[in-house]
């Protein structure tokens, strides 16, 4: 089982330990019935209000950046519980910023905070998408052999639909071959993960269908 010799996945696995041990340590929000969520959007809050702690839980679920007002319940001094960073709030009604798939625990009281909780950064893959647009095939060539742990295609909407589209690994992992008959004619974002590096990038496909 190699979630150890694997960053991102022992980041998981270091996360959700982290977030057991919240709830153990300090129940008191955990267990109060005074709570609400929106989770209506792709900018998803949770605000846990309890008699010692109030914490708020804020994620970005779409494939681009996302501004959004977070919620907290009152101003002052809060803490980021995953790195244990401070955060001063002085506008419960501010937006902030929040890149794909980032999220955050905020505690308003100092907790044990996890030990050198630092989320893994992806350094930038370089690639070139050809022909795009396309009709529906399309390669990604890279200067040199990637190990793709992760691939994925999205729509503007957010909606995985790798599924429908089949992939083949060239010439050792420079090139990856795209196929796909099912998908409409629109724009779609790419997303290869391997290792600590990540490839982005708009796909146009045109009359394919």
């Amino acid at each position: 089982w190699d979630y150890r010799d694997n960053p991102n996945r022992y980041h998981i696995h270091e996360v959700i330990a982290a977030l057991c041990r919240l709830k153990i340590d300090y129940p008191d929000p955990f267990q109060s019935n005074n709570f609400n969520w929106d989770v209506g959007g792709y900018g998803k809050r949770l605000h846990l209000n309890g008699s010692d702690m109030d914490a708020v839980v804020v994620a970005n679920f779409r494939v681009s950046e996302l501004s959004m007002i977070p919620g907290f319940q009152h101003t002052g001094l809060w803490y980021d519980y995953l790195t244990g960073e401070p955060v001063e709030v002085t506008d419960v009604s501010a937006f902030m910023t929040f890149a794909p798939g980032e999220y955050h625990v905020y505690v308003d009281q100092p907790v044990n905070f996890p030990a050198a909780m630092t989320e893994i950064t992806n350094t930038e893959l370089n690639g070139v998408v050809y022909p795009n647009p396309n009709s529906g095939t399309f390669v990604i060539e890279f200067p040199e052999a990637v190990n793709v742990n992760t691939l994925q295609i999205f729509d503007l909407n957010g909606r995985e639909v790798t599924p429908f589209c089949s992939a083949n690994i060239l010439h050792g992992g420079k090139v990856i071959q795209f196929v796909n008959n099912s998908l409409y004619a629109g724009v779609y974002a790419l997303r290869i993960l391997s290792d600590n590096q990540q490839f982005n990038a708009r796909v146009v496909i045109s009359n394919n269908r």
